[in-house]
């Protein structure tokens, strides 16, 4: 078994036995951009992070049963000058990336200790994604919500026991690669060349790849990861249709407008509209 794999399936046994006593969530932005939401659980120590939560800025000492959400697009700085232990996962398109760091307290970064991630080879099923949507729209506390966070926890807990028990082969290793450096940097302006040289494999490659395992071009592919990317965040902020587009890494709002329209067969104003009509709805 991934030695990683074995530590993160103790890790997450050990935190479901802990229970949440506590939910913060970072629903403003604080200048850098991260596009994936997260959740980070104490497990021991003291977890000292910056956040906004309804633009009022916040810095605390998260202690074991205290966690943090982290919607869409929101970046949560991390004070790296007290000894703790933490559980984070991050909530890709298609996967889950999980990982534990253990930092012994020195001011410094990347944290210094034990670090171990893994990234699953599946994401939520049905039932999972009502669940993770439904803490990331809540974004509040309260024990609905901390019993959601237990409930992914368990989900979580599942598939890494699913999946230690399956063997990967080079080519499912490379998509791998391919996958995680596509999921990290769709939304910058990179060819495919750059994309695969960041993947470590040839050009060809890192075409027949993604044919393979998605059934897109290079640029359809991107295409759909920005277009999921631009839905999400039309649903879930208050950002204008031009800075969506920017941040979904296009550089006009017309051609931004005009793609998401072939793709949806209508407007990003009228999909707002639609799936929150509480949210501002005019095109720039």
């Amino acid at each position: 078994m991934n030695n990683h794999l074995e530590i993160l399936l103790k890790t997450l046994d050990e935190a479901r036995a802990v229970p949440i006593t506590r939910l913060c969530f970072a629903d403003t932005p604080m200048g850098q951009y991260y596009p994936h939401p997260r959740l980070m659980i104490t497990l021991s120590g003291k977890k000292h992070i910056r956040f906004r939560y309804h633009g009022v800025e916040k810095e605390e000492y998260l202690v074991p049963g205290e966690a943090i959400v982290s919607l869409r697009g929101i970046y949560t700085p991390e004070i790296w000058d007290s000894p703790h232990r933490m559980l984070g996962m991050v909530f890709m398109r298609d996967y889950i990336r999980i990982l534990c760091i253990d930092h012994n307290g020195d001011r410094k970064y990347p944290p210094n200790g034990a670090n171990y991630f893994y990234h699953t080879r599946q994401n939520f099923d049905l039932a999972g994604k009502y669940i993770l949507y439904a803490l990331l729209n809540k974004n509040s506390d309260c024990k609905a919500m901390r019993l959601a966070v237990a409930a992914l926890l368990e989900m979580v807990l599942t598939i890494l026991k699913e999946e230690s028990t399956g063997i990967m082969n080079d080519e499912d290793r490379e998509w791998e690669r391919a996958r995680t450096v596509l999921l990290h940097h769709f939304t910058k302006n990179l060819g495919r060349e750059e994309f695969a040289e960041l993947a470590e494999v040839s050009p060809a490659r890192f075409s027949l790849l993604l044919k393979q395992y998605t059934g897109f071009s290079f640029r359809e592919y991107i295409n759909e990861l920005r277009m999921e990317h631009a839905m999400a965040l039309l649903t879930e902020t208050s950002l204008t249709v031009e800075e969506i587009g920017t941040r979904c890494g296009f550089n006009y709002p017309s051609y931004f407008i005009r793609i998401f329209k072939e793709k949806s067969g209508i407007t990003p104003a009228n999909y707002r509209l639609k799936n929150n009509p509480f949210l501002p709805s005019q095109e720039n």
